[in-house]
């Protein structure tokens, strides 16, 4: 296989949290990316690291439900932020 293939590479978010909602059984889960340069292709990344936890979760922790994540960009470039959300 060629070295910098799409399955050499990691795929992995800045945090993923998770949150208990007080007095409840219910959780909120995080995904948060910082993002310092404009990536056209940002909408597809974060699609891959919600799908890369979907897989640690399933193959790893053998879940049959899976939970619901909530994906957050948060850009702090210097040059504005041009790409059209999808």
């Amino acid at each position: 296989m060629a070295k910098n293939t799409i399955h050499d590479r990691a795929y992995k978010a800045d945090i993923i949290d998770r949150f208990q909602l007080k007095d409840t059984d219910m959780y909120l889960n995080f995904l948060i990316e910082f993002q310092l340069t404009v990536d056209k292709f940002m909408t597809f990344r974060m699609l891959t690291y919600v799908m890369e936890l979907y897989r640690e979760l399933i193959y790893n922790h053998k879940l049959t439900r899976l939970p619901v994540i909530f994906p957050l960009l948060l850009y702090n470039g210097d040059a504005q932020w041009t790409v059209v959300p999808s």
